[in-house]
């Protein structure tokens, strides 16, 4: 019977353990932990390490121990063979009274360090706890107070090391909630809910992110829709930051960091723009705006396949290399789009030009040609006037598309 069960507890840890894996793997990510412990808890070695009883001293347990009397052996007292009364017996104390009355004090049992258990019991919290910080940050700014209070409630279990993760986790985690849109908002609402979780600090690092995106917000509203910064709108840009003493927008060199497109906008259009170095010869009054040094320029092109469909059919032999063949066939003709890379190379945005330079050779696109463009990610496709159109795949899709942009406001 034991045998059984013992392979029975084996066999339920390894499918628990599998699982799990698979819950990992497909970002389940708290059912795969409850399947891990149950796993572990099942397994034979691993219980009898966790729930073995510890075994004390026998004189800790004893419940008759008094001072200067023994109890723990008592031997067989004499008889009075007159009487039949057993002969009381005095036993001589050895020791100082004071001496015997400390030994004869219960033993304390050692309190538990915690072993194996404490240590799963300690990871247990921490993973509720970091669920319940999840929970609250995914829920903002309309946290429900139940989760909260629960994150709330495991705080007098965190230690230095913890609470300092998830204050830098909350800090973290501003940039995905509050932005230069939504700060007048949202800023004050996340200090707060902050300061709920540490009552006890100023919160300076939020209070900084939120004057970043107060000038964010102030730059954006200059740049309005022309989509461009002049050197006044510059000043004032600057001028507010120091007045919330932020330092990230303080010059134009630190602005022109993050925002470069915009500046190059104002200059292209006042031509007053230097120009990049570029790696092609350029026309007259043609400037590089924007260069990647390696990027996958990528081409649609339809190609016809010939399918052919054939019944039974059978080939008779008329005489030496001739024979014809009987049966029904028939041959039809599809279309489709293929896509055809260029291989990888570098790629210059001029005022004029798309150039890009692989192993195929030089490919150039006028700026003119451009209907449209779908930006990614990781790609821009354009659409031209005329021909399929082109994929260009490069790590900062989205940067490459704000200068093709660029390149291409008012057709220059």
């Amino acid at each position: 019977m034991k045998t059984a069960l013992t392979f029975t507890r084996w066999t339920l840890a390894i499918l628990l353990l599998l699982t799990s894996i698979v819950g990992f793997t497909e970002g389940d990510i708290a059912p795969a932990i409850i399947c891990v412990i149950m796993a572990l808890l099942l397994l034979p070695p691993v219980a009898a390490l966790l729930f073995k009883k510890q075994l004390n001293p026998a004189i800790a347990n004893s419940q008759g121990m008094n001072a200067g009397t023994v109890t723990a052996f008592t031997p067989v007292q004499p008889v009075s063979q007159e009487t039949g009364t057993p002969v009381q017996t005095e036993v001589a104390d050895s020791n100082p009274p004071a001496e015997i009355k400390q030994a004869a004090e219960p033993a304390k049992v050692a309190k538990r360090s915690g072993g194996l258990f404490g240590w799963f019991k300690g990871w247990g919290s921490s993973i509720k706890t970091a669920m319940a910080l999840e929970g609250c940050i995914k829920q903002f700014p309309s946290i429900n107070p139940a989760s909260l209070n629960k994150l709330l409630q495991t705080k007098p279990k965190w230690r230095a090391g913890d609470a300092e993760m998830i204050r830098k986790r909350i800090i973290d985690k501003y940039d995905n909630k509050v932005n230069a849109d939504n700060v007048d908002s949202l800023g004050q609402r996340y200090l707060d809910f902050y300061k709920t979780i540490f009552p006890g600090h100023n919160g300076q690092e939020i209070l900084h992110k939120i004057s970043v995106s107060r000038v964010e917000a102030f730059l954006f509203t200059k740049v309005n829709d022309d989509e461009a910064l002049d050197p006044s709108e510059i000043e004032e840009i600057i001028s507010y930051s120091k007045s919330l003493e932020v330092s990230d927008f303080d010059s134009k060199e630190k602005i022109r960091q993050d925002y470069d497109y915009y500046i190059t906008n104002w200059e292209l259009d006042n031509k007053v723009f230097t120009g990049l170095q570029s790696d092609f010869m350029l026309d007259k009054n043609e400037q590089c705006i924007y260069k990647v040094e390696k990027c996958e320029l990528v081409k649609r092109k339809s190609v016809t396949r010939s399918i052919s469909y054939g019944g039974a059919s059978y080939r008779m032999k008329l005489g030496k290399g001739l024979s014809y063949r009987v049966g029904a066939t028939s041959v039809s003709t599809q279309k489709e789009t293929i896509e055809v890379s260029e291989g990888y190379g570098l790629l210059n945005v001029t005022s004029k030009r798309l150039l890009f330079k692989g192993k195929e050779g030089v490919v150039a696109i006028n700026t003119s040609t451009i209907l449209d463009m779908e930006p990614f990610k990781d790609a821009v496709i354009i659409h031209k006037t005329t021909g399929k159109p082109i994929s260009i795949n490069t790590a900062d899709g989205l940067t490459l598309y704000k200068y093709l942009r660029s390149a291409t406001r008012n057709k220059r």
